[in-house]
């Protein structure tokens, strides 16, 4: 779907946190968001690699604390804004599992605080981990 405007960015404050689900790119929302003075936001995302296209001050600018996705690969050889970001510290990233990341937007939506999923059970990804 296509839209001209995007008001839900302009309420966004500083603190905040965007949540854009499945594989479109809501680009003229991106924009929107740039053009707010909105910092220290959180973004969640299937993947992080297209956001700097479309909305590069976000980054730039370093707006964005923390960012929670499925896949944060760059686009080239060189690393993107967010990559030296991450490298350097200043954006905290959370890489999630798939069904793991639609399940906490899911859960979120519906109100429920927590829930349990049996990700990387069996594996060696789980060693030092707390078994539940």
């Amino acid at each position: 779907k296509r839209c001209q405007r995007a008001p839900p960015a302009r309420q966004l404050k500083s603190g905040g946190v965007i949540s854009r689900g499945g594989t479109g790119l809501p680009v003229n929302l991106i924009r929107a968001l740039e053009a707010t003075s909105a910092t220290n936001l959180t973004l969640l995302l299937n993947s992080l690699r297209f956001i700097e296209t479309y909305a590069p001050r976000l980054f730039a600018e370093r707006r964005v604390a923390r960012v929670i996705c499925t896949a944060a690969r760059g686009r080239g050889r060189e690393p993107s804004l967010y990559e030296r970001q991450i490298r350097d510290g200043s954006l905290v990233l959370e890489l999630v599992p798939q069904g793991t990341f639609a399940e906490r937007l899911r859960a979120g939506g519906a109100g429920i605080a927590a829930f349990y999923t049996p990700t990387g059970i069996g594996t060696t990804l789980i060693e030092g981990n707390k078994m539940r």
